[in-house]
């Protein structure tokens, strides 16, 4: 399916300038990069449909959503490492909703991180694995520390 139409209901919920977009890949969200022409600051949108029925689950949820989101939030201002920090709409609300195929679809987007994927030839180098592995850990500590307000 052709998901045009709906990537450009989700983004006039944002103040994006001028947006150019990119499809990344469709698997357990739908993902584009979108860039603001001028600015050139990046983006990731993600439309939370899964590409087959049996990936859909809580994750998906609105809920659930917004509670990872609050969490990026909070990880961002407690982190030195660089996070994907979510951006409100235009009714400054993280998660934005649309419909696909007559199914109302949760959205989000978050600012994009340049940066590269880590591939089997990276965990050889004793450095880079320690240095991962401090990361994962200072993660794990604040993870247990976190309270999420589902009130808010």
């Amino acid at each position: 399916m052709d998901y045009t139409k709906c990537f450009k209901d989700v983004i006039l919920n944002y103040s994006f300038i001028d947006p150019i977009v990119e499809f990344i890949r469709h698997n357990e969200n739908i993902t584009y990069k979108v860039t603001e022409k001028g600015s050139e600051d990046s983006y990731l949108l993600r439309m939370h449909k899964p590409i087959t029925k049996n990936m859909q689950g809580v994750q998906n949820t609105r809920d659930a959503i917004q509670s990872e989101l609050e969490y990026l939030l909070a990880w961002s201002s407690h982190s030195e490492l660089p996070t994907q920090i979510p951006v409100p709409n235009l009714h400054d609300e993280l998660v934005t909703n649309v419909v696909i195929e007559s199914e109302e679809v949760n959205c989000s987007v978050l600012k994009w991180i340049a940066g590269e994927t880590m591939s089997k030839i990276d965990f050889t180098n004793e450095e880079m694995v320690s240095a991962l592995g401090k990361r994962i850990a200072y993660l794990h500590q604040f993870s247990r520390s976190f309270k999420y307000d589902s009130s808010l």
